[in-house]
């Protein structure tokens, strides 16, 4: 515990100093609290560690804090940053800690890098979860073990439990003996880990997190969560600005933050509620959906000790409302957060409930699956964060409503009408005066056989029905079924509605032209072209042959292109490849083909690759001048480090500059910086570009690159 202690401690301060650098040129104050659209917050509770907090809270404890968060912001989930796999090693230098270990027994078998516990720390925690509305993510730190094996060690243990939804990596920490603070997430890392996750549940999402964008990945997004947990800022704003750009960076994305870190104690002290007024001014701001997380070195700093509130909700305004034959809502008011429970039946021994684990003031609850004509009791039930719970059950009468007639009725079916029509499309619209799904039978005689339908229940219907044939008359009847299972037809008097698709479109697009085939690497052929500019394109088709003058069939066909380029990453080494490219339009019409373009890729090399795993950029300030630092990192096949290499770039922007040599260190990184620039105008981008890096005995790889250039803008 005293090791891991250190190494937390430690790491705040550097982290400290790392962010305070970074946000040195931008300008803290007069950051804007106020947006038109800002985010909603989804999620908002704890963090926990084993190494944060002494001693352990119990999980009475945790949950309360989780609720008391969560109650911050009415309708937000009460959720924990669970760690359940924490760095380990040998010695006080925690950087060079290679270990993940699990808080729990072994399945059995051997996993490189990952040591286990005799006991299981957290199942209790998690089983209380369960049945008290938390929802948590398991984190792990890696170290050098494989993520994928984490994940799927610690969903296997803890899937069961229906507080998890989800499982996070600690990025800081990933392989941090070869890159301090952790090797940045590739794109392909993310969707692996990403898969890994689903693979036990396609609802779970993964989070990444990290103090530093740089170390997420460049372009992969699914439904990761990114989590920042910066701290050391000299003021609120200085957060919120920050927090904000990483928002932006992951849009539409869930973000999430962990904040209340003991480095930003000094300012976040003097508010008059921290974990709510920090998530205030966070939301006003990002404009996606988020969580907000309170970190467990001073958990107790801002929440009152577990027994401490024995006052229950005070409970007013019920009422029921939104009465049909099968449904009704029941609401009310509450003077502090809490769940909503409703408690109902047909007798006054009630027998079924109704319930939402998130914490409000203001409840709503609807009952759905009633009988018509029938008489409802009913008793509502709220609990607060600290397990206080109070029942009204209107003085020991139950509230009571009663139930409409059943709806016999079905919709009434008008403006129905035909429009787009094309030679092999056209769109059917019509109203209803409720809410009911859409079905059209269509066919070329009559009764027509084909139907195309949506379940979606709307009063504006619209279907689209594709795949026609050009210059037909087709025939058709709309179709549409309330929620009562009221069904209405209008077939036009039994005369049937009718359109006649125009000629078929047989044209099709022009031969693309400008085809140019280039060997980036033994490993890739970059293709590029024209664009075409037909109204009716919808995608290019790539061949390619080991033979000139080829034909373009389904022998050669390679692939589709959206876009007028294509990298083809399927080649052999040492190979002369012959492509050509044809245009294909909306009616599925094919142009003649691109001219032939060619392309050699070199021979494999023998010995050792490497490429460019990240570049990371940081602003430096020298009194009214900035200058552009790029720290670029370069690995072998294996993502190692490659010391001694020779990297050679350039900068663009504001700052242009020939050719820059630096060689790499022991880490495989290597520093450039670019001239000095006094007063630039704002947004003024210092950009760096990697052309070539050496080392004898070694390749290159371009293709390999994770990225190739990068760029930071002054404030």
């Amino acid at each position: 515990m005293a090791k891991r202690l250190m190494h937390r401690e430690y790491a705040r301060i550097v982290v400290c100093l790392l962010v305070v650098g970074m946000l040195s040129s931008i300008c803290l104050s007069n950051i804007p609290l106020v947006k038109a659209s800002p985010g909603a917050i989804i999620y908002a509770g704890c963090r926990e560690s084993t190494y944060g907090i002494d001693p352990f809270p119990e999980p009475e404890e945790w949950a309360q804090d989780m609720k008391l968060m969560g109650g911050y912001w009415p309708g937000s989930q009460p959720a924990g940053v669970w760690i359940v796999g924490i760095l380990a090693g040998e010695g006080d230098d925690f950087m060079l800690w290679t270990e993940c270990n699990l808080q729990f027994p072994s399945p059995g078998g051997s996993y490189e890098h990952i040591i286990f516990d005799n006991t299981d720390l957290h199942e209790p925690y998690l089983d209380y979860f369960d049945t008290h509305g938390i929802k948590v993510w398991l984190q792990v730190e890696p170290g050098l073990a494989d993520v994928p094996t984490l994940i799927d060690l610690v969903l296997d243990r803890y899937e069961h439990h229906d507080c998890v939804v989800g499982c996070g990596v600690d990025v800081e920490w990933h392989k941090q003996t070869v890159n301090d603070w952790g090797i940045p997430v590739t794109d392909e890392n993310a969707e692996i880990w990403e898969n890994s996750v689903k693979s036990h549940n396609e609802d779970y999402t993964l989070f990444l997190k990290h103090f530093w964008y740089t170390w997420m990945p460049p372009t992969y997004r699914g439904d990761i969560i990114f989590v920042n947990d910066s701290q050391g800022f000299g003021n609120l704003n200085g957060m919120v600005s920050e927090f904000d750009d990483w928002a932006a960076r992951y849009y539409p994305n869930i973000v999430m933050y962990q904040y209340g870190y003991p480095a930003d104690e000094k300012w976040w002290k003097r508010l008059s509620n921290p974990p709510k007024d920090i998530g205030d001014a966070i939301a006003a701001v990002v404009e996606q959906d988020m969580g907000l997380i309170w970190v467990d070195f001073t958990l107790r700093t801002v929440f009152p000790p577990l027994g401490s509130d024995n006052t229950p909700p005070v409970i007013s305004n019920v009422a029921s409302s939104s009465i049909t034959y099968d449904s009704a809502t029941i609401t009310w008011d509450t003077d502090e957060p809490g769940d909503s429970v409703v408690n109902y039946g047909t007798t006054t021994a009630l027998g079924s409930t109704e319930s939402k684990v998130t914490m409000l003031t203001s409840h709503s609850i609807t009952l759905t699956n009633l009988s018509a004509s029938t008489t409802y009791y009913y008793e509502i039930q709220s609990t607060d964060a600290s397990s206080n719970t109070a029942v009204d059950d209107n003085n020991g009468s139950y509230y009571t409503f009663t139930t409409a007639e059943s709806d016999t009725t079905p919709p009434v079916i008008e403006n129905v009408a035909t429009s787009n029509i094309t030679g092999y499309s056209a769109t059917i619209t019509w109203d209803t005066d409720e809410l009911s799904d859409s079905v059209v039978r269509y066919g070329t005689t009559t009764p027509p056989g084909s139907t195309e339908s949506d379940a979606a229940m709307v009063t504006a219907h619209s279907i689209i029905l594709t795949n026609l044939s050009g210059s037909t008359t087709y025939y058709y009847e709309v179709q549409s079924t309330d929620a009562s299972s009221n069904t209405a037809v209008d077939d036009n008097n039994g005369s049937y509605y009718t359109f006649t698709t125009t000629e078929a479109d047989t044209t099709p697009p022009a031969a693309p032209t400008g085809l140019t085939a280039t060997a980036v690497s033994f490993s890739m052929i970059d293709l590029d072209w024209n664009n075409n500019t037909e109204n009716d394109l919808d995608h290019y088709h790539v061949y390619r042959s080991t033979t000139s003058g080829f034909n373009c069939d389904n022998s050669t066909f390679l692939d589709e292109a959206t876009v007028s380029d294509y990298p083809d990453t399927s080649v052999d080494d040492n190979t002369t490849y012959y492509y050509k490219v044809t245009a294909v339009d909306t009616s599925s019409n094919e142009s003649d083909p691109s001219n032939e373009a060619n392309a050699t890729t070199p021979e494999a090399p023998s010995g050792p690759t490497m490429h460019v795993l990240a570049i990371n950029m940081e602003l430096l300030t020298l009194g009214q001048s900035y200058q552009g630092k790029a720290i670029v990192y370069i690995v072998d096949e294996n993502d190692d480090p490659v010391p001694t290499a020779t990297v050679y770039g350039h900068w663009e922007g504001i700052a242009p500059s020939g050719t820059q040599d630096k060689d790499t260190d022991g880490d495989g990184i290597a520093p450039f910086w670019s001239g000095k620039v006094r007063n630039p105008p704002s947004g003024s981008l210092f950009i760096f570009f990697v052309d070539n890096v050496a080392k004898d005995g070694w390749t290159y790889d371009p293709a390999s690159n994770v990225e190739t250039s990068d760029n930071i803008a002054t404030p």
